[in-house]
């Protein structure tokens, strides 16, 4: 199935196998809890979440959420502001917007990249959530080439 929400404060789900999510417009929602669906969340502050197996997740909106929570997910947040979290099984989070955060449970990847004012990358780094140089749970950043806890 395909569900799609285009206006203002919208809301999309798909729960089938190989479904897809979107959610366009102002604080939209879109969530993809079926096997290899698809969410994506490209208004302002919108939140997208995939939860089935190899679900896909993306916000590109400025201040947007994606969230994988299934089994080999992936969350990505390219806006300014943008949020990705991994906190499924071998899911992979990545943030690469203007000041993007990351966090991800024990396993999982997540990849932050660090932009100088004109829009070029000045840093990118990626890491396996392991509990010592990351911790579970915890949101970071990347700040003058380092991680950083995002407080």
């Amino acid at each position: 199935g395909a569900a799609s929400a285009t206006g203002e404060r919208g809301a999309a789900s798909a729960t089938g196998v190989s479904g897809a999510a979107s959610a366009t417009g102002v604080r939209g929602a879109a969530s993809a809890t079926g096997w290899r669906g698809a969410a994506s969340a490209t208004g302002w502050m919108g939140a997208a979440s995939a939860t089935g197996w190899m679900g896909a997740a993306s916000a590109t909106g400025e201040r947007g959420a994606a969230s994988a929570t299934g089994v080999s997910g992936a969350a990505s947040a390219t806006g300014e502001r943008g949020a990705a979290s991994a906190t499924g099984n071998g899911c992979v989070a990545m943030a690469t917007g203007f000041y993007g955060r990351v966090m991800g449970e024990i396993g999982n990847a997540v990849v932050c990249v660090e932009r100088k004012e004109n829009g070029d990358i000045s840093a990118i780094l990626s890491a396996v959530v392991d509990g010592k140089t990351l911790k579970p749970g915890v949101w970071y950043t990347v700040k003058n080439g380092e991680w950083v806890e995002v407080q």
